[in-house]
């Protein structure tokens, strides 16, 4: 039999509860025979039911059939002539019907055991599936070669932590359990952290191209950070995808360095400060610097003298409207080398927002030859016109004679 809420919870007990309703019926049957006659027997039902509807058809049948002899005993017991009293008071018509109760109520029982195991057998295999599923998410968190958090998506805690990520980040699985991400050492910009967490919430869904983070050792890698929410029952859960790109990032970086060290014109970058933090070899030929000389040094170094009080007002106007353009608007830009001579120049801004910062790659070219040239060109054009000038003041001299 299936146990359910209204079910006693063993086939002992229930064998125990028709014994007893029939015990009972047994013990009552005398002294309620003597003030109802043989009527009471109709009694018998009480416990031909519940061994109906414990028991399932069979039972059912079998106590109805056993209804007659066991009121034939009982009359006996009364001081009544048993059978003869049951089938001249109509008793008899009573037990048949009792009977047919049991069967009935008997099949009604089987069809709550086959509804029942049916039932049973469903939610068996719902909570197979849910296992299965769990132990597929489990294996898939375990062994993922990402590193993922699970959150509380209203309190922002830590409810689990995948070993990839503890191996990324150093941090031991009790570092992270039951804190907040900003509360974890590996995010520095905690006020930033604290926005996008209720960004999140709000949108349910946040992305980081390229977010910096520092391992328990000290270490500053790059990751992809993809975080949303979802629903698991009546618990709202964020998930935190976090991917390592430093070695992508650094390859990223070789190349853009390859590519500003091959450039054909100087190439040097500052960050907001104005501080120089990358400059390739012809800019080191342009202004006759080492390259470890300029690393680190304010980009006014290159300025000369006469023009460097205002460049740090000019870097300011650039970097609160920052676009690709050329500088100096028609100006004649001039650099100033280590042994303090100048040289002609032009310098195009470009600006880079980066998760590092905001910089600027200037691009810088030696103009000196073009300057020479274009001293020349006009040397030659007033020549040519001092020249034009005196061939016709010798024709205007020859006309008048």
């Amino acid at each position: 039999m299936i146990s359910t809420p209204f079910d006693l919870q063993s086939q002992t007990a229930r064998v125990a509860l028709t014994f007893l309703t029939a015990g009972l019926y047994a013990l009552a049957y005398v002294p309620l025979s003597g003030r109802f006659g043989a009527g009471v027997s109709v009694l018998i039902a009480i416990p031909v039911i519940v061994a109906a509807w414990s028991f399932g058809l069979r039972a059912g049948l079998v106590a109805g059939l056993l209804a007659f002899p066991l009121n034939t005993l009982l009359l006996k017991v009364a001081g009544e002539p048993g059978g003869n009293v049951l089938v001249r008071s109509g008793g008899m018509i009573t037990l048949a019907v009792v009977a047919l109760i049991g069967a009935v109520i008997g099949w009604l029982g089987d069809l709550r055991e086959r509804q029942l195991k049916r039932e049973l057998a469903a939610r068996q295999r719902v909570e197979r599936s849910l296992h299965d599923s769990e132990l597929r998410f489990r294996r898939l968190f375990e062994t993922a070669q990402d590193g993922i958090l699970l959150l509380d998506a209203h309190t922002g805690q830590i409810t689990e932590v995948n070993p990839f990520l503890i191996e990324m980040l150093g941090y031991s699985r009790d570092e992270f359990l039951g804190k907040k991400l900003w509360e974890v050492g590996a995010v520095r910009d905690i006020e930033s952290s604290q926005i996008a967490f209720r960004e999140l919430q709000e949108k349910g869904y946040i992305r980081y191209e390229n977010l910096p983070l520092q391992t328990q050792d000290g270490r500053r890698i790059h990751v992809e950070f993809v975080s949303n929410v979802y629903q698991v029952d009546d618990t709202r859960v964020i998930q935190c995808n976090i991917r390592d790109i430093t070695k992508r990032k650094e390859r990223s970086a070789d190349q853009f360095r390859l590519a500003i060290e091959s450039a054909p014109t100087g190439m040097l970058m500052v960050d907001r400060s104005g501080t120089i933090v990358l400059v390739n070899a012809q800019i080191e030929r342009l202004f006759g610097y080492e390259r470890a000389e300029l690393i680190g040094r304010p980009v006014e170094t290159l300025v000369p003298a006469r023009f460097r009080g205002r460049h740090p007002e000019y870097r300011t106007g650039f970097s609160h409207e920052p676009k690709a353009r050329p500088m100096g608007g028609g100006r004649d830009l001039y650099g100033l080398r280590k042994d303090g001579t100048e040289v002609p120049i032009e310098i195009g801004l470009n600006p880079l927002r980066t998760t590092e910062g905001d910089f600027v790659l200037s691009s810088v070219t030696d103009v000196t030859e073009r300057k020479r040239a274009e001293r020349e060109e006009e040397s030659l054009l007033e020549q040519l016109k001092t020249l034009n000038a005196d061939l016709e003041e010798r024709v205007r001299a020859r006309t008048s004679e």
